[in-house]
């Protein structure tokens, strides 16, 4: 009867695989190349993750796990406008560490992988549709209405995407963060906008009872 693979084993080899792949392409990425790298044989490769595909599969819910964490350790609270913007200035801050823009590198190389291939798993979509139906939960309970939270929370996402790209190919962290601070204060300014709205509609609709009661 055949040995099942030792997970802690299978762990320790997934973490040395993303340390290497943090230098490298995932594109060009074989057993062979991992096996030379890591000092191991191709044998232990496949014997632990199994196909190639399955590889790449646990090396992307590796990347992706490891953004929510992220987004766990700085959550955008909704106690107020405030909190929530400082706390996706915080997660936007820990983001561009070098670390954690070559994670973000590797997270887009598979999520082209995943774009081109019906056949996927869309590990790196799902977590991007969780983060957007967060995002917009978090405006809701700020006070906007269901369809403005999720124009927000996709324009925003949109943004901060682009943004982590542009840091990614660039290096310009500097730049990068000077546009991230900009777009953050008109994100401030739009949802404060949408607030104002709501709530002069609904003086507007008080008013205008009190005075039809008044009336009668």
């Amino acid at each position: 009867m055949p040995r099942r693979p030792d997970p802690n084993r299978k762990q320790e080899l997934l973490e040395q695989i993303i340390e290497y792949l943090l230098g490298s392409s995932l594109a060009g990425m074989t057993f062979r190349t991992l096996a030379d790298a890591l000092g191991v044989s191709t044998y232990s490769l496949v014997y632990h993750f199994g196909t190639r595909a399955e590889l790449v599969q646990e090396i992307v819910r590796a990347i992706t796990g490891r953004q929510q964490e992220l987004l766990d350790a700085h959550p955008p609270t909704t106690a107020s406008l405030e909190s929530y913007l400082e706390g996706f200035a915080s997660y936007w801050q820990q983001s561009q560490s070098e670390r954690n823009r070559r994670l973000r590198r590797l997270e887009i190389e598979a999520a082209m992988v995943e774009a081109l291939d019906p056949e996927s798993i869309p590990i790196v979509r799902t977590a991007n549709e969780s983060y957007r139906a967060a995002a917009t939960e978090s405006l809701v309970t700020l006070g906007l209405g269901d369809e403005d939270a999720r124009r927000e929370a996709g324009v925003m996402m949109a943004l901060v995407y682009g943004m982590q790209l542009d840091a990614v190919l660039t290096g310009e962290t500097e730049r990068v963060n000077e546009n991230f601070a900009l777009a953050l204060d008109q994100f401030r300014a739009r949802i404060e906008a949408h607030r104002a709205a709501i709530a002069a509609r609904e003086t507007t609709s008080g008013s205008g009872v009190s005075k039809a009661a008044a009336a009668r």
